[in-house]
């Protein structure tokens, strides 16, 4: 999970450069990997869409799982779905998630990710994405579906109709 605020710009087709890498990641945030449970990992996705339609620099930006949530739902239960390597997200499994160190520690609200207990740390993310290109080399970029919105309908409830029953007025006389 990266937050949308980390992420700066975006790169054009071609020949990327250092100075592209930097211009688009430019804070210097460090690689991260926690040992975390679903249900942090959920609660973070749930922090992230929050306030969506409205831009939230926390906007989650996920790899190794995707997930579809509805934005007309309540805040916090907004996530229909969440994969976690091709499996639905086991609440009480613990993962291994990668992110950065601000959010690691609960920058842009990511209070759920201070849960998680650090195993690894690594370079700034500029430096993984570098030497990431340097490995890959050219490639195709597609988009690969990993966040959707979902709108799931309430089923319409229907309450019958009762009719009242007629009620004979008893003959007084």
């Amino acid at each position: 999970i990266l937050n949308g605020g980390d992420i700066r710009t975006s790169i054009d087709v071609g020949d990327i450069t250092k100075g592209d890498i930097l211009t688009m990641l430019p804070f210097g945030s460090l690689g991260v990997v926690l040992e975390i449970k679903g249900i942090d990992i959920l609660n973070a996705i749930e922090n992230g869409i929050s306030v969506y339609p409205d831009s939230f620099g926390g906007f989650p930006h996920v790899a190794g799982m995707t997930f579809t949530f509805d934005p007309d739902k309540e805040v916090g239960n907004r996530v229909n779905e969440l994969i976690i390597q091709g499996e639905p997200v086991d609440l009480n499994k613990v993962y291994k998630l990668a992110t950065n160190d601000f959010l690691a520690v609960g920058g842009d609200k990511y209070e759920s990710l201070k849960n998680g207990k650090l195993i690894a740390n690594y370079e700034a993310l500029e430096e993984i994405l570098m030497a990431y290109i340097q490995e890959l080399g050219e490639i195709d970029i597609e988009v690969e579906g990993r966040i959707a919105i979902e709108k799931v309908e309430e089923p319409e409830v229907v309450v019958p109709e009762v009719e009242e029953p007629e009620v004979e007025e008893p003959d007084v006389t």
